[in-house]
């Protein structure tokens, strides 16, 4: 008995055997845990990733509703003064506010748009 089983072992440790048999069960399933396990990392990271930039997008999305709504009340502030000659220069002044809250709107819009891309 002996014999035949180190028989059969050098038998089945010869190249052209193996080539013909492939790869013994043990290394295909440790190979393909490896790879699941690999994968089911990366998904994970890319999920927490993907979660975070969702967060800074929903915070540039509410800065933008802000600052817009502001300059919609400023406008309104602005139309109500013009009708009165002694408010001039608050009207300088909210004007000039205004034209920065645009500004701003129009850079945090941008970056919005360079965030929901990402996702």
């Amino acid at each position: 008995m002996e014999n035949s089983s180190g028989f059969q072992k050098d038998f089945l440790n010869k190249t052209f055997v193996k080539k013909a048999l492939g790869a013994p069960a043990e290394e295909i399933v440790s190979r393909n845990t490896a790879f699941i396990l690999k994968n089911q990392k990366e998904f994970e990271e890319l999920r927490k990733k993907k979660a975070e930039a969702e967060q800074r997008l929903s915070k540039q999305n509410e800065l933008v509703l802000s600052i817009n709504e502001r300059l919609n009340k400023e406008n309104s502030k602005i139309a109500q003064l013009k009708d009165l000659p002694e408010y001039e220069e608050e009207i300088k002044r909210k004007e000039q506010l205004t034209k920065n809250l645009q500004k701003t709107l129009k850079r945090r819009n941008k970056r919005k748009k360079r965030t929901s891309k990402k996702i």
